[in-house]
């Protein structure tokens, strides 16, 4: 009897453990292919989320730069007065050319 038991519990501790091995593969592949599933949500969601932003970034730009253009016509006039002074014509100088041959020899 006794070893009839040993047997069945045996038999039992089996199913149980071949059973939870069956559980954890699942329990593996599920986890994996929502992971994989979630991942591939989230990059579309990004790529969403950049390309709405890109957009109204696109549609505020103007609206940030005339809200910003007080603060920066200062610097605009500075950077123009600049270019102004950088672009101003020099006046040309003509330089006399020399005939060598009319020049002494040196010592």
């Amino acid at each position: 009897m006794g070893a009839l038991l040993v047997i069945v519990l045996l038999a039992c501790g089996g199913v149980w453990l071949g059973m939870m091995l069956v559980g954890a593969v699942f329990g593996l592949f599920f986890r994996l292919l929502f992971g994989l599933i979630g991942g591939i949500f989230s990059i579309i969601g990004g790529l969403v989320g950049l390309a709405v932003m890109g957009i109204v970034g696109l549609a505020l730009l103007p609206v940030f730069a005339i809200l910003l253009l007080p603060a920066l016509i200062p610097v605009m006039l500075m950077v123009g007065f600049v270019w102004l002074l950088v672009r101003k014509p020099r006046p040309v100088v003509v330089i006399q050319a020399s005939d060598w041959r009319s020049m002494p020899p040196r010592a």
